[in-house]
């Protein structure tokens, strides 16, 4: 048995902070670069996946649509070396388990209006706009998550 007596490590809050302030920047990099280097397959790419996710056609949770959404602006931004930096950040909230954490409604809505913003200052080129969009949609999603309870984090 391969993985029998593995535990998760939990993570405490400050070292949670710490931890996001880097994947703010890494992924505030993405949309940045994204503004400045998309090209039409990935404007397609984007804009369909939002217009599908508005018109709820493909099914998916929010969880699964908020993957694809991060996972196009990272190859959006053209730069091989990111998805290897945030794919190790990734990794880490699993194994964490802080994606077991239920999304209200509100927090969906929010996160929606989120990547909105994200979204228009992209496709307008606005590079300045897109990362400062992309830090603050992290830093709002790590803000809910240090409201949930102890239990989520060592002391």
């Amino acid at each position: 048995e391969l993985y029998r007596g593995a535990s998760i490590r939990k993570m405490s809050r400050s070292d949670f902070i710490a931890f996001n302030e880097i994947r703010e920047v890494l992924e505030g990099l993405a949309a940045a670069l994204a503004a400045e280097r998309i090209d039409e397959r990935g404007r397609t790419a984007l804009i369909d996946l939002e217009q599908d996710w508005a018109r709820g056609n493909r099914g998916w949770t929010y969880p699964k649509y908020n993957e694809k959404f991060h996972n196009l602006i990272i190859e959006a931004s053209g730069n091989n070396e990111l998805p290897v930096y945030i794919e190790q950040a990734k990794l880490l909230f699993f194994r964490l388990q802080f994606h077991r954490i239920e999304r209200t409604p509100a927090q969906e809505k929010r996160s929606q209006r989120e990547h909105d913003r994200i979204v228009k200052a992209i496709l307008k080129g606005d590079a300045k706009a897109a990362e400062r969009a992309m830090r603050d949609h992290v830093h709002k999603s790590v803000q809910a998550i240090l409201r949930e309870p102890e239990e989520f984090f060592s002391r």
